[in-house]
C-alpha cells in the first residue's frame, strides 16, 4: 500500500489518509489479513453508529476478499455510516440494548465458535496494527528527509498515537480525546487534550479544517492544532466523509 499522501495546510503538514478510500484503518486491516492469512471472517463489536471504523473494516474486508460481521446498538434508523458499511458488504447484526460492552462480548462469543473466525479489538489496537503504524511512519521520514518534531492525532483507542510514538520516539505527540477517557496506557507518552464535545457532536463550521475529515472524529483535531501546534507539525487526518 503506498505512504499516505502529504499536504501542506496553512503552516502545518497533514497526513491526508482521506485521499484514501476507507482512511488510515484499511493500512492497519490490511496488515491484520497478512498476519493471519487462514481468517475468512472478521467481527467487529467495538465500533458505535457514527464510528468510522466500520466504514474502514467494511471497504477493507470487501477489497480483499474477507468477510465482515459487525454488531451494533440497534437504532430506529441507520446512521449514514452504518448505511455505507453495509452498501461496501458488512453483515449487520443490531443488538437491543446494545451497549459498548454488549456488542463488543456477542462479537468475540461469535468468533470463538469457528476457526476461520477472528475479533478485532476496539480501534484495531493489536500487534500488527501498531507495527504497520510504525513502519508506515518510518517511510514517512525518509520521504521528510528527517523524522517531525511534533504529530497531533485524536484518540479514541489511542492506537493511532502509539504506533506513531514507536517510531518516532524523539517527536513531541498531542491527542485530542474523542470518545471514552484514555488511560495511561492508552495515551503513551503523548500530550493529553480533551475535546468536550461528545462523540456523536460534531464540530461548528468555523473549526473545521480545510479538507475532508470524519466530523465526529478527526474534524475536532483542527481547531487546537490552530491554536496550539507549532509551525510545520505533522497532524494525521484518518479519513473524510464520504457520501453514500
Amino acid at each position: 500500500m503506498k505512504t499516505p499522501v502529504v499536504i501542506q495546510h496553512e503552516e502545518f503538514r497533514v497526513v491526508r489518509d482521506d485521499l484514501l478510500p476507507g482512511g488510515t484503518k484499511v493500512r492497519l486491516a490490511k496488515a491484520l489479513f497478512d498476519a493471519y492469512p487462514d481468517i475468512t471472517e472478521w467481527c467487529y463489536g467495538g465500533g458505535i453508529a457514527y464510528g468510522y471504523a466500520q466504514i474502514a473494516l467494511a471497504i477493507a474486508c470487501k477489497q480483499y476478499g474477507k468477510d465482515f460481521t459487525m454488531w451494533l446498538a440497534k437504532r430506529k434508523e441507520l446512521h449514514p455510516y452504518t448505511k455505507r458499511a453495509v452498501a461496501e458488504g458488512a453483515k449487520l447484526i443490531e443488538v437491543n440494548m446494545g451497549m459498548l460492552s454488549v456488542t463488543k462480548a456477542r462479537s468475540r462469543e461469535y468468533a470463538a465458535k469457528k476457526d476461520y473466525r477472528m475479533d478485532i479489538p476496539m480501534g484495531l489496537d493489536i500487534e500488527p496494527c501498531l507495527a504497520e503504524l510504525e513502519r508506515v511512519a518510518r517511510e514517512l521520514s525518509l520521504h521528510f528527509g528527517a523524522p517531525p518534531k511534533e504529530v497531533w492525532t485524536v484518540a479514541a483507542s489511542g492506537t493511532l498515537t502509539r504506533g506513531l510514538q514507536r517510531a518516532w520516539p524523539k517527536a513531541k505527540f498531542y491527542a485530542v480525546q474523542v470518545g471514552h477517557k484514555l488511560t495511561d496506557a492508552e495515551l503513551g507518552r503523548a500530550e493529553l487534550i480533551e475535546c468536550p464535545l461528545k462523540f456523536q457532536q460534531k464540530p461548528k463550521k468555523e473549526d473545521l479544517p480545510p479538507f475532508p475529515s470524519a466530523l465526529n472524529y478527526d474534524a475536532k483535531l483542527w481547531q487546537y492544532v490552530k491554536k496550539y501546534a507549532s509551525k510545520n507539525a505533522l497532524v494525521w487526518n484518518v479519513a473524510g466523509d464520504v457520501p453514500i
